[in-house]
Protein backbone atom coordinates (compact mmCIF):
# COMPACT_ATOMS: atom_id res chain seq x y z
CA UNK A 1 0.00 0.00 0.00
CA UNK A 2 2.83 2.87 0.96
CA UNK A 3 6.21 1.97 1.11
CA UNK A 4 9.42 3.99 1.81
CA UNK A 5 12.29 4.89 -0.42
CA UNK A 6 15.53 5.58 0.99
CA UNK A 7 18.51 7.57 -0.55
CA UNK A 8 19.89 5.18 -2.89
CA UNK A 9 16.19 4.21 -4.00
CA UNK A 10 15.51 1.16 -2.11
CA UNK A 11 12.23 0.45 -0.16
CA UNK A 12 12.93 0.78 3.56
CA UNK A 13 12.38 -2.67 4.86
CA UNK A 14 11.31 -1.89 8.40
CA UNK A 15 8.79 0.53 7.18
CA UNK A 16 7.52 -1.95 4.58
CA UNK A 17 7.28 -4.70 7.49
CA UNK A 18 5.48 -1.95 9.83
CA UNK A 19 2.80 -0.94 7.06
CA UNK A 20 2.02 -4.61 6.07
CA UNK A 21 1.10 -4.96 10.36
CA UNK A 22 -1.48 -2.11 10.39
CA UNK A 23 -3.04 -3.55 7.25
CA UNK A 24 -3.02 -6.69 8.35
CA UNK A 25 -4.91 -5.80 11.97
CA UNK A 26 -7.25 -4.02 10.13
CA UNK A 27 -6.90 -0.68 10.14
CA UNK A 28 -8.84 2.01 7.59
CA UNK A 29 -7.00 3.60 4.78
CA UNK A 30 -7.05 7.02 6.40
CA UNK A 31 -5.45 5.48 9.68
CA UNK A 32 -2.44 3.19 7.76
CA UNK A 33 -1.76 6.69 6.02
CA UNK A 34 -1.50 8.91 8.63
CA UNK A 35 0.52 6.01 10.58
CA UNK A 36 2.68 5.93 8.14
CA UNK A 37 3.79 9.58 7.25
CA UNK A 38 4.43 9.76 11.04
CA UNK A 39 7.04 6.68 10.90
CA UNK A 40 8.34 7.74 7.72
CA UNK A 41 8.84 11.47 9.44
CA UNK A 42 10.57 9.21 12.50
CA UNK A 43 13.08 7.38 10.86
CA UNK A 44 14.08 9.81 8.04
CA UNK A 45 15.11 11.88 11.47
CA UNK A 46 16.73 8.51 12.80
CA UNK A 47 18.87 8.26 9.27
CA UNK A 48 19.89 11.81 9.70
CA UNK A 49 20.94 11.67 13.39
CA UNK A 50 23.10 8.57 11.76
CA UNK A 51 21.08 5.69 13.86
CA UNK A 52 19.14 4.21 11.76
CA UNK A 53 20.61 1.58 9.76
CA UNK A 54 23.52 1.04 11.58
CA UNK A 55 25.21 0.15 14.62
CA UNK A 56 25.77 2.18 17.35
CA UNK A 57 25.58 2.19 20.79
CA UNK A 58 22.45 2.39 23.18
CA UNK A 59 23.35 5.51 24.51
CA UNK A 60 23.76 7.28 20.96
CA UNK A 61 20.53 6.00 19.84
CA UNK A 62 18.55 7.03 23.12
CA UNK A 63 20.31 10.51 22.43
CA UNK A 64 19.09 10.70 19.24
CA UNK A 65 15.82 9.56 20.44
CA UNK A 66 15.42 12.16 23.37
CA UNK A 67 16.55 14.86 20.95
CA UNK A 68 13.53 14.19 18.17
CA UNK A 69 11.16 14.53 21.06
CA UNK A 70 12.82 18.09 21.82
CA UNK A 71 12.41 18.60 18.28
CA UNK A 72 8.73 17.78 18.17
CA UNK A 73 8.08 19.83 21.26
CA UNK A 74 10.02 22.77 19.42
CA UNK A 75 8.84 22.55 16.04
CA UNK A 76 7.20 25.82 15.73
CA UNK A 77 10.13 27.64 17.16
CA UNK A 78 12.49 25.92 14.67
CA UNK A 79 10.34 26.62 11.75
CA UNK A 80 10.37 30.26 12.66
CA UNK A 81 14.29 30.11 13.03
CA UNK A 82 15.54 31.71 10.22
CA UNK A 83 18.93 29.50 8.56
CA UNK A 84 21.56 32.56 9.55
CA UNK A 85 19.98 32.54 13.73
CA UNK A 86 22.78 32.38 16.04
CA UNK A 87 20.68 29.30 17.74
CA UNK A 88 22.03 26.94 14.74
CA UNK A 89 21.08 23.93 17.13
CA UNK A 90 17.79 24.63 16.43
CA UNK A 91 17.47 24.71 12.77
CA UNK A 92 17.42 22.86 9.99
CA UNK A 93 19.20 23.45 6.45
CA UNK A 94 17.39 20.42 4.92
CA UNK A 95 14.20 21.53 3.43
CA UNK A 96 12.89 18.35 1.68
CA UNK A 97 11.71 17.10 5.45
CA UNK A 98 9.67 15.51 6.03
CA UNK A 99 10.02 12.74 3.82
CA UNK A 100 7.10 11.84 1.40
CA UNK A 101 5.83 8.23 1.42
CA UNK A 102 4.64 7.09 -1.74
CA UNK A 103 1.21 4.83 -2.56
CA UNK A 104 2.39 1.35 -4.30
Amino acid sequence: MFCLIDDDGNSVAAFDYYVKNLISAGYAYATIKRYSEVVAVFLDYLVEAGVFGVAVPIERLNAAVEGYLHLRVTADRIRATPDNAADSDLCFSNRSWPPSIYAR
